[in-house]
């Protein structure tokens, strides 16, 4: 997100995620490379230093998005987790 370049931000949405997990929803998304579209169900959400931010490999169909928060603020990171249930 850049308020100088006038940019909008891919995961805007996502800091909502958390709170909609704790309620109980259900979130999915779908990542579409084109030829197929992959189905996730989140399954997790942390918020981590950005000095302590670690991804690996996890050897499973995980899909990990990566947003700083809060907004504008860039020294912590929400980290979403989901796992593959569909393949389209």
């Amino acid at each position: 997100e850049s308020p100088i370049a006038g940019e909008g931000s891919v995961f805007y949405h996502l800091p909502k995620i958390p709170d909609m997990l704790r309620n109980g929803e259900n979130i999915f998304v779908i990542a579409d490379n084109g030829a197929q579209q992959y189905l996730y169900r989140v399954t997790s959400t942390q918020v981590v230093h950005q000095n302590e931010m670690k991804l690996h490999d996890t050897g499973q169909a995980n899909i990990h998005l990566v947003s700083c928060v809060p907004s504008l603020i860039y020294d912590h990171r929400l980290i979403v987790t989901g796992e593959l249930v569909g393949v389209k």
